[in-house]
């Protein structure tokens, strides 16, 4: 037998059903750490290659926990954060700053300037002068809130979301 056989089958219900849901989130914490503190190593040729590849991943994952009876609900708001990341990648220039809003109000302090500067540089579809305007927009408006740019880094790399 499997873990996800003993988990389901020998453990409570709501102890399982919490072990996975933390399992789930603790996973997709990882996939975002790497996908952002490797951001300057990935070569992405375009857009389209780094967004189905979330896509697939995101995929993989929901149907992965899907088996041992997470419930969808529980799934959905555990790969939220990866459903956002794409739509910040998907997103026209314009638009940009209203997925940075989605992602700041989701995610509290831990997803700040550095944050989004690092996900800019994912963003090979846009150059170098229209991102540093779309993060000086995103500072202008206040959508960061911040005061200390680099707390909220450090809560990531430690492993805490919120």
């Amino acid at each position: 037998t499997g873990v996800p056989d003993v988990c389901s089958s020998d453990l409570h219900k709501s102890f399982s059903l919490k072990a996975w849901k933390l399992c789930l989130e603790k996973i997709i914490l990882l996939h975002t750490q790497c996908l952002l503190n490797s951001a300057n190593k990935i070569k992405i040729k375009n857009m389209e290659e780094l967004n189905e590849k979330l896509r697939n991943e995101g995929v993989l994952l929901k149907e992965a926990f899907k088996d041992v009876s997470l419930g969808k609900s529980a799934i959905e708001s555990s790969t939220k954060v990866m459903d956002e990341m794409l739509e910040f990648f998907e997103a026209s220039p314009e638009m940009i700053s209203l997925s940075v809003l989605t992602l700041r109000k989701s995610h509290g302090p831990g997803f700040n300037v550095n944050t989004v500067t690092i996900m800019l540089k994912l963003r090979v579809d846009i150059d170098s002068s229209e991102r540093k305007s779309i993060l000086q927009a995103c500072k202008e408006v206040k959508l960061l809130c911040l005061f200390n740019s680099h707390e909220g880094t450090r809560k990531i790399q430690r492993g805490k979301t919120r």
